[in-house]
């Protein structure tokens, strides 16, 4: 719990990026348990939730709101990862255009 606290304070984007994985992993095996083959599971993010939505959602084997948290917490976790990208550019020399003081 610790660990987790520890990540929650100082990585949140990091923290983030864990919570979405262990709930796609959930809709994931959700599918699975739903009775679609693995060899059918969509190969992108999209494309699980969206198979997700139409077993376990539409079929009323998971709440609305539980949805909804898993598509929250993908779009902070594209926010990290843009947030993360854009930290790691190497930043850009400032050109100096004064004038001359006389």
């Amino acid at each position: 719990m610790a660990t987790a606290r520890e990540l929650q304070d100082h990585d949140p984007d990091g923290s983030v990026n864990r919570s979405y994985y262990a709930m796609f992993d959930i809709a994931r095996a959700a599918l699975l348990s739903a009775g679609v083959r693995e060899d059918e599971l969509p190969r992108t993010h999209s494309g699980l939730i969206g198979s997700f939505s139409k077993h376990a959602v539409l079929s009323g084997r998971i709440d609305q709101k539980l949805f909804a948290a898993l598509g929250r917490a993908e779009s902070l976790r594209l926010i990290g990862v843009i947030r993360e990208r854009h930290s790691m550019q190497k930043p850009q020399p400032k050109l100096w255009c004064g004038r001359k003081h006389s």
